[in-house]
């Protein structure tokens, strides 16, 4: 007989007994079978009201497999915890300096060493730091890249380091001494992901690597008459840094030479970075440069005329005034030093420009200098080379080089949001701590206490 609807106000009770089976698509007496095909069946045990599925986990539970966008997925990334018994030592790291919303995945830099670390000992590293390590909340190992190795005493060493999530409750730790454990290891790559070149210009002579790729055609390569003898290893904003060709040496008879060395990305293109970008860089005149301009970075062939490009120079023999031509010398705006935005090129500046295709936005240490919803084009032609600090005319041929010191250039594909950018440039400054000297690290770091299990003491 065919099975009736029960009637108005009757309570549905579930089988209790333990005797029969459960059967999926038909009855046991093996009628009123089901046609079709089947899957995910589930059941649960409900001993409580806490156990009973709410409407939102019903239609969540639905969504998760019948709704195609129910979740969004990213690249893979391959994390590993650790196991904090195998290090000896630990130090939490604070961003007391920022405050600003969330950034994500930001490289940042990080000093390690006694300058900055209460009770740090580079004896109890190994000799070249393999085993000191970054670890974010979830205890796992974060992206590193290791910028400048300085044992000496009382000196700190420097480390980028990518932050999957900076705001201002945000603390990381530093762990080193290790017990046994094997390296890490370093992976610049990771830690620039999303830069399409990265030059710290920490080599002491010879080229400046791209961090995000080895390949030689992506280095900044010293070109000019004399690039082997004076694009040289000098002090800079973060450990080391380039000095390009200065008057006064080695050629004070013959000024000149005194315009022809320079650094050139001979394969641009190769980047692949398009009309929409970001760059920055950090520049420190030494020298004077009379009446000429002197370029920061360029892209052009022509000094004037229609030819596509784009560079950024310093305003004729000025350190407080920059001009930033685009497509073409006509198409150029200027920006000029002023009480509200200060800047002097005879001391380190940054120089941080956004091009979205079309419109302008110039940074000059971190602060907005110039906005513009102008038509301004950045270079896409093939085959001109990036030459930071000259401008190459004819492929071979120099002009109007800057004289000075550069450090930490970076490209970026496409435009975000600038803070993204500039709070991975914008360097540290002097914090005071709780108590004792100023240090000279933001984040600033605290030596903590090894835990039991370490049965170690801080003082080591």
């Amino acid at each position: 007989n065919a099975m009736q609807p029960a009637p108005a106000g009757v309570k549905f009770t579930a089988a209790s007994d333990m005797i029969s089976g459960i059967f999926f698509g038909m009855m046991a007496a093996q009628c009123h079978c089901f046609v079709g095909d089947m899957d995910e069946i589930r059941m649960a045990d409900i001993k409580t009201d806490g156990d009973i599925p709410t409407a939102a986990r019903v239609k969540a539970d639905y969504d998760t497999i019948a709704s195609a966008d129910f979740a969004s997925y990213s690249a893979a990334r391959k994390t590993r915890a650790i196991n904090l018994r195998d290090y000896g030592r630990q130090a939490t790291i604070t961003f007391k300096g920022y405050g600003e919303g969330t950034l994500r995945y930001l490289p940042t830099l990080v000093k390690v060493g006694p300058r900055s670390i209460q009770g740090f000992k580079y004896s109890q590293c190994a000799a070249d730091g393999s085993d000191i390590v970054f670890v974010g909340a979830d205890g796992c190992y974060l992206p590193c890249e290791l910028d400048e190795w300085n044992a000496a005493p009382g000196e700190d060493s420097l480390f980028w380091v990518q932050i999957p999530e900076l705001k201002p409750s945000t603390a990381i730790s530093v762990c080193w001494q290790a017990d046994g454990s094997a390296s890490v290891g370093r992976s610049a790559a990771a830690v620039w992901s999303g830069y399409a070149g990265v030059w710290h210009c920490a080599e002491a002579r010879g080229d400046c690597r791209n961090s995000t790729s080895r390949g030689a055609a992506l280095d900044a390569q010293p070109v000019g008459a004399h690039a082997a003898t004076d694009c040289v290893g000098t002090n800079g904003i973060v450990g080391t840094a380039r000095q390009l060709l200065d008057f006064n040496a080695p050629y004070p008879a013959d000024t000149t030479k005194a315009h022809q060395s320079f650094l050139s990305v001979r394969n641009y293109d190769a980047l692949a970075i398009g009309g929409a970008f970001a760059y920055s860089g950090w520049y420190r005149t030494t020298g004077p440069h009379g009446t000429s301009a002197a370029r920061l970075v360029s892209r052009k062939s022509k000094v004037t005329g229609s030819n596509s490009g784009w560079e950024m120079t310093l305003n004729d023999g000025s350190t407080t005034s920059l001009i930033v031509y685009g497509k073409t010398k006509e198409g150029a705006v200027t920006v000029t030093s002023s009480v509200d935005a200060p800047f002097d090129f005879s001391d380190w500046t940054q120089v941080f420009a956004v091009f979205n295709g079309k419109a302008l936005d110039v940074y000059l240490n971190g602060k907005l200098a110039y906005s513009t919803d102008s038509a301004f084009a950045g270079a896409t032609d093939s085959g001109l080379d990036l030459w930071i600090g000259g401008l190459n005319i004819n492929g071979t041929q120099p002009a109007y080089g800057f004289i000075g010191d550069v450090d930490e250039f970076r490209f970026t594909r496409g435009v975000l949001s600038p803070d993204e950018f500039l709070r991975s440039c914008r360097l540290p400054g002097p914090i005071p701590s709780p108590s004792g000297p100023k240090r000279t690290t933001s984040p600033c770091c605290r030596l903590l206490l090894p835990s039991a299990a370490m049965n170690q003491s801080a003082a080591g």
